[in-house]
């Protein structure tokens, strides 16, 4: 049976190289949440993989320089 990647895995690798890193990291877990207009337990959630809201994950998205939009059949295409 094929593997089904995590259509949200390339978000979370670009956010965990700009806030967890390598000490010192570009900037705090908090400095970018305060950034994309989220809480730090959002971002928390997001890098942990749980569930986070549509609208967080479009700012999280837009804070990291990515246009996120949803296709008719709800899966995530970037443009």
């Amino acid at each position: 049976m094929p593997q089904t990647r995590d259509p949200l895995a390339d978000i979370r690798a670009r956010l965990r190289a700009l806030v967890v890193a390598p000490v010192p990291s570009t900037m705090t877990q908090r400095a970018f949440a305060r950034r994309a207009g989220v809480s730090n337990a959002t971002i928390s959630r997001f890098l942990q993989g749980k569930n986070v809201t549509v609208r967080d994950l479009f700012k999280v998205c837009a804070a990291l320089g990515l246009r996120w939009r949803l296709t008719a059949n709800g899966k995530g295409k970037r443009s």
